[in-house]
């Protein structure tokens, strides 16, 4: 079966503890992202 990883950038951390929402997912050599806007560590989290 193949492994499945979440994908978190820095600075996400809380957003996938409180809602369990990460912007990519890689399951074997297949990665899965979701639409959002770019953000950096300057932006309100």
């Amino acid at each position: 079966m193949p492994k499945l990883e979440v994908i978190i950038p820095p600075g996400m951390e809380i957003i996938y503890e409180k809602y369990h929402y990460c912007p990519g997912v890689k399951i074997g050599n297949v990665l899965y992202i979701s639409g959002q806007e770019g953000r950096d560590e300057n932006l309100p989290k």
